[in-house]
């Protein structure tokens, strides 16, 4: 498992995810992470749906295509794949 550092340089505005740090097995596989999916207590998991080419989401980028990754380094084996860490832009 990998530790990899996902940003938003698209949707970056209030109420939006500036950035999270997820555990993957790969950066492709990091890269389809949506943190609103995880993040009921923003309540922004409702705005998002995975048509297949784009994400519907004001609070993060609008294509896995937009999303920058950044390799951290090796997780400990504890770790399982998904969030880490979110930073959110509260409006």
């Amino acid at each position: 498992m990998k530790l990899y550092k996902l940003e938003n340089k698209k949707n970056n505005g209030y109420d939006s995810f500036a950035a999270v740090i997820v555990a993957a097995n790969s950066e492709d596989e990091a890269r389809l992470i949506h943190p609103p999916t995880a993040s009921k207590e923003y309540g922004c998991y409702l705005n998002w749906q995975d048509d297949g080419d784009k994400w519907l989401s004001d609070a993060w980028c609008n294509n896995p295509r937009d999303v920058e990754v950044t390799f951290i380094g090796v997780a400990d084996e504890s770790v399982q794949a998904g969030i880490i860490l979110e930073s959110f832009n509260a409006g």
